[in-house]
């Protein structure tokens, strides 16, 4: 990590390192551009502003870093996509079917460290969960504030967020049972919208595809639609039927849209973009959480401006099966 790149994450200008250092600006400068070797009293200055060690400032470069897996506890070996969260290099896996559709890893995972690529540069702020607004989000952000999405289930999102190797998560539940965040964690609202099943138009009712041994499309354990999915079951009394497990909302739906599953477990907004008929068991809020003292640095702070700001609620606003009318409301 060197100065300019630590200090872009930030999103500090030189002059407001410079001010937090107490060193002047054009040696900022001077030091980004390479003119200028700092004296010790200095360089501890500029890490210690800036957040990082003098070997992680100003050691000799290496390609190859330490890093953990945003999700569960380990990574494959292959292409990934980085961001940094709290000093440390957080990984995702890319897919290679991801890959071949326009993902760019940051680098490949060997087993035991990054190996990052040419120019490559982590992304400023982290987010995980199941939220397909997420995507919106990361692609709605300013280039400076670069965000990572990491796919994944709610209760998978909590556990990145709560180990350090996320800056936000989404999580969602019916309200009466949506989870209290743990001390030190602000909860926002996203959205509000209906999980449920969503299959094709010529067959009867949700019902009635799962009632006649359908193949269902369905989410990890840890996932909030699946524990609805679970108590719709029991209140119908239907035995739970077979089915892939998949990775996210819009993967159950294409599972299903491709003929590969009869029903998928998923969310009205994902069932109306595929040309699905759905039905719902509940309805579920959607909150966004984040670490309060995160919240106070320029990547997370940026992003949240981006969230509350009207485009963002316009945007994500139109499309079908979204209730954002409480969207940035603080909830805890």
């Amino acid at each position: 990590m060197r100065v300019r790149e630590r200090r872009m994450e930030l999103g500090w200008t030189q002059a407001q390192l410079a001010e937090r250092a107490g060193v002047s600006r054009q040696l900022v400068s001077a030091l980004e551009s390479g003119r200028h070797e700092p004296g010790v009293s200095a360089a501890l200055a500029i890490a210690s502003a800036l957040g990082l060690s003098v070997e992680d400032l100003f050691g000799d470069p290496t390609t190859e870093l330490d890093a953990v897996a945003v999700i569960g506890d380990s990574l494959p070996i292959g292409p990934v996509r980085v961001g940094r969260v709290r000093g440390r290099l957080a990984a995702v896996p890319v897919a290679p079917l991801d890959e071949l559709d326009g993902v760019t890893p940051d680098g490949r995972w060997t087993g035991s460290e990054v190996e990052l690529l040419p120019a490559a540069q982590p992304a400023a702020v982290v987010v995980a969960g199941c939220e397909p607004a997420l995507g919106l989000l990361a692609g709605t952000a300013p280039k400076r504030q670069s965000v990572l999405w990491a796919r994944s289930s709610s209760g998978d999102a909590r556990r990145a967020l709560l180990a350090g190797r996320a800056h936000a998560a989404t999580v969602h539940e019916r309200s009466d049972r949506i989870p209290i965040p743990a001390e030190g964690i602000e909860a926002y609202e996203l959205a509000r919208w209906r999980v449920g099943l969503a299959f094709d138009h010529r067959l009867g009712s949700a019902a009635d595809v799962v009632g006649a041994g359908g193949v269902v499309a369905q989410r990890e354990r840890s996932a909030a639609s699946q524990t609805a999915f679970t108590r719709w079951l029991r209140r119908l009394g239907l035995r739970p039927p077979g089915g892939p497990r998949v990775g996210g909302h819009v993967a159950a739906c294409q599972l299903v849209a491709a003929g590969a599953a009869d029903a998928g477990v998923t969310t009205e907004p994902a069932a109306i973009a595929a040309g699905l008929r759905f039905e719902a068991f509940e309805e579920h809020t959607v909150q966004l959480w984040c670490p309060r003292d995160l919240l106070a640095e320029q990547p997370l702070a940026a992003l949240m401006d981006e969230l509350v700001s009207s485009a963002f609620a316009r945007r994500l606003g139109s499309l079908p099966g979204y209730d954002v009318a409480l969207l940035g409301r603080r909830v805890a």
